[in-house]
């Protein structure tokens, strides 16, 4: 009850047209606020709040948490430079099987015209296709590239105390490199069969020209 009373006689010292503007409500009131203030003695003294630097901040966290941030980066970039230079590989493969089967099939078809033109059409869409292919598969030189960033992010890394992040890229990047020359070897035989198969039907053709006059 005392506490009650001298809010009213603090709402009653305020005057008429403060209370009017900042305490009239349109209807019953649901609540009713009033001024509260926090006085402080002068024998308390206030004291300075003083924020220290916690120990993670210091200049090696740091450095370790940007190493491990540049290794992310690193780490994306190789992962999508490997997955568009396999996928190419894997359609360039499967165009030059293509291609190897229809020279198989033209070799086997020598004399009849008719289907000899029908593959001839066949073998060069899909020589084209081949082509097309194989131009894209210029992403692989982007490799060196991304190599060159992998391993000075890897070493920036482990010089900043982030070893295991960096062995990891590390890691990475050789079975990377591991996944895309057996890749590559593999389209090797490929082409050098393609070639040796193309050049038995140019001889095969020619020597059918000739008997042909």
């Amino acid at each position: 009850m005392i506490a009650l009373r001298k809010l009213g006689i603090i709402r009653n010292s305020i005057p008429r047209i403060i209370r009017n503007k900042f305490f009239r409500v349109r209807g019953k009131p649901l609540y009713t606020f009033f001024p509260v203030a926090l006085c402080v003695s002068n024998n308390e003294k206030l004291k300075k709040i003083e924020f220290q630097a916690p120990k993670v901040l210091t200049h090696e966290y740091l450095l370790q948490q940007a190493s491990s941030v540049a290794v992310n980066a690193a780490t994306q970039l190789l992962t999508q430079t490997v997955v568009a230079i396999l996928d190419t590989a894997e359609d360039y493969k499967l165009a030059l099987l293509d291609l190897i089967s229809l020279l198989r099939e033209s070799k086997e078809v020598f004399g009849e015209n008719r289907i000899q033109e029908d593959l001839s059409d066949l073998i060069i869409a899909t020589r084209a296709k081949t082509d097309d292919f194989k131009n894209q598969l210029i992403v692989k030189t982007l490799l060196n590239y991304v190599e060159k960033v992998v391993v000075s992010t890897a070493e920036t890394s482990f010089l900043s105390g982030a070893e295991f992040v960096s062995t990891s890229l590390s890691e990475r990047l050789y079975s990377a490199k591991i996944q895309v020359d057996e890749v590559m070897r593999n389209i090797k035989v490929l082409e050098t069969e393609f070639l040796s198969l193309q050049k038995e039907v140019i001889i095969e053709t020619t020597e059918c020209d000739k008997n042909s006059f």
